[in-house]
């Protein structure tokens, strides 16, 4: 863990990089962002994920100007996140430095009344690494020079109207507000294949945002270290805690035939076609079973269609 010199350590860290780096800090201040990235060897690909709010940019605790350096520097990308708050410096997809530290003077030991600032080096598996970019890369937007304008000009107005103390602080955002669940549906077709797709380094890279494995990966974030046992009981337990279960079993009052199952979806997918919704029984009825064969049980009696219920113990 580091406190010190933090500067000289980030730049050592992301100098060994051969093929890319990740930045992610929602304060970036130019100077402390060009120091970085002369740190970083000519043809690695550095790709930076911050944010940009009209207040903070007012009160000076990010630069707009970070975006003339990344279109100054080939093979750069600057990527805007609304909600971020992580601070993560990754080095090709395995080795990381975690910690508190923003990219400003101050976080990095770099001005004359620095903060206090910890940074810790670890090493990510590739593919909880491809999890953690695949979701923020899925929550980002590039930024464009028309919304840096456009930010620019409103920054200057409130900044002119208030008083640097009358600005929400940075670190308030989010607070007080109704906690709120993202819901999730499994989408992949095939969950006994899930683990040996998550644990394939190979195809954890080069999958696409839109793959059905990949996205329910995400809305899992399983661990990926500690074999396939911990990992089909975690996306069990998150599977039974999930809304969606919990409705669905209060539904299997009785037992239900596929079609009922069918109109029953409208209330969770009420947005779905007749097909789609259709599509996504058989999804459903295939995690159940797979991943909790002990509650959910599927039956076809004769030529009938088939008939979920939960057992009883």
């Amino acid at each position: 863990m580091f406190w010190h010199d933090l500067d000289q350590r980030l730049c050592e860290h992301l100098s060994t990089a051969k093929r890319e780096v990740v930045l992610v800090a929602p304060f970036i201040k130019a100077t402390a962002f060009q120091r970085l990235l002369d740190a970083v060897r000519p043809g690695v690909r550095v790709r930076t994920f911050t944010r940009w709010r009209v207040d903070e940019v007012a009160v000076g605790v990010s630069d707009l100007a970070v975006l003339d350096f990344v279109e100054a520097h080939a093979g750069a990308e600057l990527h805007l996140c609304d909600e971020l708050h992580a601070k993560v410096f990754l080095v090709d997809g395995a080795a990381a430095l975690l910690g508190s530290a923003n990219i400003t003077a101050a976080a990095l030991g770099l001005s004359a009344k620095p903060n206090f600032e910890v940074l810790q080096a670890t090493r990510v598996a590739p593919g909880t690494a491809r999890l953690f970019l695949a979701e923020l890369e899925g929550r980002s937007r590039l930024a464009t020079r028309a919304e840096a304008e456009t930010l620019r000009a409103e920054a200057e107005a409130l900044g002119a109207r208030l008083p640097r103390e009358a600005v929400t602080p940075p670190d308030a955002q989010g607070e007080g507000g109704a906690i709120q669940k993202q819901s999730w549906f499994p989408s992949f077709r095939s969950p006994d294949r899930l683990y040996a797709l998550a644990v394939d380094d190979d195809w954890m890279l080069k999958a696409a945002s839109g793959e059905p494995a990949l996205q329910d990966l995400v809305a899992l974030t399983p661990p990926l270290e500690a074999g396939e046992a911990a990992f089909d009981a975690h996306v069990r337990a998150v599977l039974l805690a999930s809304p969606l279960v919990a409705s669905l079993e209060a539904f299997l009052v009785a037992p239900q035939r596929f079609g009922a199952l069918t109109d029953w979806l409208r209330t969770i997918l009420p947005e779905a076609s007749h097909e789609g919704r259709q599509s996504a029984g058989q999804t459903l009825i295939r995690w159940l079973t797979y991943f909790s064969p002990d509650r959910f049980e599927v039956d076809v009696p004769g030529t009938y269609s088939e008939v979920l219920r939960l057992r009883r113990s």
